[in-house]
């Protein structure tokens, strides 16, 4: 038809007729025009890009909109599915919308997904592809805490123990943060932890307990994340007990595999014992006495020891305060000893009174210019009202006009002395270099004869001896002459037996005649040199000590024994004798030998093969 139009036009054109000719030019402009139009019409169809969020492996509805289309119906279409989940059907939801369910498949990454979808309306062209994007959210952090539970039990304050806990990061986020512990709890390789999606760490856990209670607290991270908690629990306990054992005195024991030291703290009323170390699992037994103090400081409460080993602390109580009342020191016979022979020994005895009810700890010690006094004080307790009558064996080892004086100590500054004089005169008869036996004597003329006891060795006490004492000279392998002693031992031998060494120093007769006009009266000097004493055996039945250290000659040796509470139980002197050392020729006289044996008999052995 538009052919044809244009034909006539062209006719008309053609024969020259203008009034045909506008008419057919205008129907066919008119037919173009609406031609034209009709193919513009032809529009497409337009839709809304769309974006969801969705849980890892979780559901999420999408809606997907178009541009309405005056109440026509919109088709849609899913151009390409989504590469980490799965969609449903669609479900109209109005002329413009319609639904879809996305599943994600519970992948760990990408974190995000996408479909592509496209619409179209009646009449209309289908829309370009569009994107529905999806963004996939992981889940948070959750921790996992095993154990759930930690029960350390009951542990010595400062005792220390641990364990391990295993963390481990569930959730889908990373987690990062530090443990909270509960008091008495440390982790001595750090507390942090920063985990990524099933990554897991181990946290050392120590529990020392630093007071005497019960722990139950809960260990919590910061920030605080799901299941990030757990319940440790424990009891502190002291590491020692105290006991009763009467009112002035307690018993101590130590509960625990490690030596404590024990502190005390007391009114100023009280002396108490020093800073004691108490071993594992040991046992002391500890006293307190009363100071002196003033009437006015008098209390008439009870009183209280603490006793502490920088953990814990106990108290024990004690009873009230009462008036100071010292000691009654007094001697039994005179003070006044007369005439003594050096050398010989003299018990004195003297008697204490506890005149008041307190239990007392005293110390005594015994001392003199002359000698024979002793090297420490001894400890004694007094009960109250208790009197005790105590004895030394005196020796003095210097002539002349000297003193014995005994000191008793009781609180912190009250002292009490008892003094004896005396006379010492060396009466023994003169010795001379030459009536000194020679010291050296083969061991077996010792061991078969011991030497005489010269006079002013001999003993003059009521202490009983030593049972058993014996000596032998003895040789080390080195060539040192050593002296051996045996008695028929005691229990506590090695811890209360004395050895003390005295020699006789001769004087030439140029000293004689120089110190004095006659020579009889100072033969001899004796002097006290220390002494190597090694035990060598003490089986029960008989004590062996080997002396060590002593010049060649003869030495007067005095063992002692004292009792548990101080007092001196036995006593015995013993004359000795020392040989030469032997020379270092005979000394290789052995080795020697036995080097000739053994190459005579490889000759010999040699001379057979």
């Amino acid at each position: 038809m538009v052919l044809s139009a244009r034909f006539r036009i062209l006719r008309n054109l053609v024969t020259g007729n203008p009034i045909r000719l506008f008419f057919p030019l205008a129907i066919l402009l008119l037919f173009q025009v609406s031609g034209w139009s009709a193919e513009q019409q032809v529009k497409p169809t337009f839709v809304k890009e769309t974006s969801v969020q969705v849980e890892r492996g979780g559901e999420v509805k999408i809606v997907m909109e178009a541009i309405p289309d005056y109440g026509n119906q919109i088709l849609f279409e899913i151009q390409k599915a989504p590469l980490h989940g799965h969609l449903s059907e669609l479900t109209p939801l109005s002329d413009h919308q319609v639904s879809v369910l996305y599943q994600h498949d519970g992948s760990r990454m990408p974190l995000s997904d996408e479909f592509l979808f496209r619409a179209q309306s009646p009449g209309r062209a289908k829309s370009t592809a569009t994107r529905a994007q999806i963004t996939v959210i992981p889940p948070p952090p959750l921790l996992q805490i095993e154990p759930k539970e930690i029960d350390f039990g009951a542990h010595f304050l400062g005792e220390k123990s641990q364990t391990n806990l295993k963390i481990r990061n569930l959730g889908g986020m990373k987690a990062s943060g530090r443990l909270t512990l509960p008091s008495g709890c440390t982790a001595p390789d750090g507390d942090t932890f920063s985990l990524e999606e099933g990554e897991t760490v181990k946290i050392p856990v120590e529990f020392a307990p630093q007071e005497e209670k019960e722990y139950a607290s809960l260990a919590e991270s910061l920030p605080q994340y799901q299941g990030g908690s757990v319940l440790i629990k424990g009891r502190g306990i002291s590491r020692f007990s105290v006991g009763k054992i009467d009112p002035l005195s307690c018993s101590v024991t130590n509960l625990s595999d490690q030596s404590i030291t024990l502190s005390f703290s007391a009114d100023p009323a009280w002396i108490i014992p020093p800073q004691t170390e108490v071993p594992p699992h040991g046992e002391k037994d500890f006293s307190f006495q009363q100071a002196e103090h003033d009437e006015s400081s008098q209390a008439s409460a009870s009183s209280e020891i603490r006793l502490s080993d920088g953990y814990s602390s106990r108290t024990f109580d004690l009873p009230p305060i009462q008036s100071f009342i010292p000691l009654t020191i007094n001697p039994v016979a005179t003070t006044n000893l007369g005439t003594l022979a050096l050398g010989a020994s003299l018990p004195v005895t003297f008697t204490l009174q506890n005149r008041s009810e307190m239990e007392k700890t005293i110390q005594w010690i015994a001392s003199s210019p002359a000698g024979g006094g002793m090297s420490k004080e001894i400890m004694l307790m007094l009960k109250g009202g208790e009197s005790r009558e105590l004895s030394y064996d005196w020796t003095p080892t210097l002539p002349g006009t000297t003193k014995l004086l005994i000191g008793v100590k009781e609180g912190r500054s009250t002292t009490h002395e008892l003094i004896w004089s005396a006379t010492v005169t060396p009466t023994q008869p003169a010795v001379t270099p030459e009536s000194i036996p020679s010291p050296e004597v083969t061991q077996s003329q010792e061991a078969a004869t011991p030497p005489p006891t010269p006079a002013h060795s001999q003993q003059v006490s009521l202490i009983a001896p030593i049972d058993g004492l014996s000596w032998k000279a003895k040789t080390s392998w080195r060539g040192r002459p050593m002296v051996e002693l045996r008695w028929e031992a005691h229990d506590g031998d090695e811890e209360r037996v004395n050895i003390a060494m005295q020699i006789m120093r001769m004087k030439s007769k140029a000293e004689i005649e120089k110190e004095s006009a006659a020579p009889a009266d100072i033969p001899f000097r004796i002097e006290t040199l220390p002494v190597e004493v090694s035990s060598l055996q003490h089986n029960g039945t008989e004590a062996i000590r080997e002396i060590q250290g002593l010049p060649p000659g003869w030495h007067l040796l005095e063992l002692t024994r004292t009792a548990k509470d101080g007092t001196l139980e036995a006593r015995s002197t013993v004359q000795v004798s020392v040989p030469n050392p032997k020379s270092w020729g005979s000394l290789l006289m052995m080795p020697i030998g036995l080097l000739t044996l053994l190459l005579l008999g490889a000759f010999l052995w040699k001379l057979r093969h």
